[in-house]
């Protein structure tokens, strides 16, 4: 496919600017949480911290993965600086990666930044955004070094089918092909959605942060998971010619918010099913667009019906009704697709705002 740059975050509800937006539709991630609600030790050496991250949270992270070893654990800087790290140790100009389109910007900036040949595995709307292990398969050649996917998919809301994954990683693991599974959605508590651990595997690279399932994008905590050692501490190199450590502060709410895992998702999963509640019902009434019911997470890709002006709706959206969803162009997409966020927006802000898609797309049908 032809490659231009993603232009999201220049986009992003941040960029625009928040009094600019009533009902914000396009955030990816639950609604944000206050630093008062958690409960950070008063007494924090500001010291450089230990470079793979502090070692409690680093425990608390490989329980997630069902170990007791802390060498697989790497802290990141989010899940954003984790993608860079993987991609910059692995890649080279003359390697093939091949990833899911549509995606995150980062999982395909920073390929083409170092100007390796981009594959990509398109998942499309007819197929309601299904993945075979096939499509990646028939990819794979003896130049390509990575397989990228994400689980849960972002922008779909997509879950792949676990068999589909495991025969990926079994293929790429004797062909020693490193996967990356990025998982930042796997905590976010979903209806009927139970997150399936993989077997593990050398070749095996696992990403996931607490940005988007525990409402603190600001701390920037992230991680990888591997179990290959000799590459964490490749990671590792790569980490600190970058930022050497995190800062100890962000760690040390990342360790007490991993502490109070249960209750903080609890609180969330009550938020996400409120919200998802009114998005289901409204889906079923309403006659604008085409769509694809999320499996997971707090994204889904709808897809406007053709007859709409995608440049008026987009207009009258967000500067008559002060709403904002991501346009597909953020995605490499046609702008009849757009990212609608369920997770960030209060019930009653869900409610204006998908009214608000309602009255800026109808006049154009």
């Amino acid at each position: 496919m032809f490659y231009r740059r993603m232009p999201i975050e220049a986009e992003s509800p941040e960029e625009l600017g928040y009094s600019n937006i009533k009902y914000n539709l396009a955030e990816s991630s639950v609604r944000d949480i206050d630093l008062r609600e958690i409960n950070v030790s008063k007494k924090i050496l500001l010291c450089y911290g230990s470079h793979k991250g502090k070692d409690e949270l680093r425990k608390l992270i490989a329980k997630e993965y069902f170990s007791e070893n802390i060498n697989n654990v790497l802290v990141t800087h989010g899940a954003a600086s984790a993608l860079f790290i993987i991609h910059t140790t692995l890649l080279n100009a003359n390697d093939e990666i091949i990833v899911l389109h549509p995606n995150y910007a980062t999982n395909l900036e920073t390929p083409y930044a170092i100007g390796c040949k981009i594959k990509t595995v398109e998942l499309k709307f007819e197929n309601q955004f299904n993945l075979k292990a096939e499509d990646v398969i028939s990819k794979i050649t003896s130049k390509t070094k990575l397989v990228s996917l994400t689980n849960p998919h972002n922008p779909t809301g997509k879950v792949f089918n676990i068999h589909v994954l495991e025969s990926i990683i079994s293929y790429c693991t004797r062909k020693k092909i490193f996967v990356l599974v990025d998982e930042t959605y796997k905590d976010i508590p979903f209806p009927n959605f139970t997150h399936h651990v993989l077997n593990d595997s050398p070749f095996l690279i696992r990403v996931s942060s607490l940005s988007k399932a525990y409402g603190v994008p600001g701390i920037r905590i992230g991680w990888i998971y591997c179990s290959n050692n000799s590459l964490i501490e490749n990671f590792l190199s790569a980490k600190e010619q970058m930022v050497i450590c995190n800062s100890v502060i962000d760690e040390e709410i990342a360790f007490q918010i991993l502490k109070k895992k249960k209750t903080i998702l609890n609180r969330v999963a009550k938020d996400i099913s409120s919200n998802y509640n009114l998005l289901s019902k409204w889906l079923k009434e309403q006659n604008v667009f085409d769509f694809v019911f999320p499996d997971a997470g707090v994204v889904m890709m709808p897809r406007l019906k053709s007859s709409i002006s995608t440049k008026k709706f987009y207009s009258v959206l967000l500067n008559k009704h002060k709403t904002y969803v991501a346009p597909g162009h953020c995605f490499q997409m046609s702008d009849h697709f757009f990212r609608l966020g369920f997770g960030w927006a209060t019930a009653m802000e869900i409610k204006k705002g998908l009214a608000a898609i309602q009255k800026s797309a109808s006049p154009f049908i």
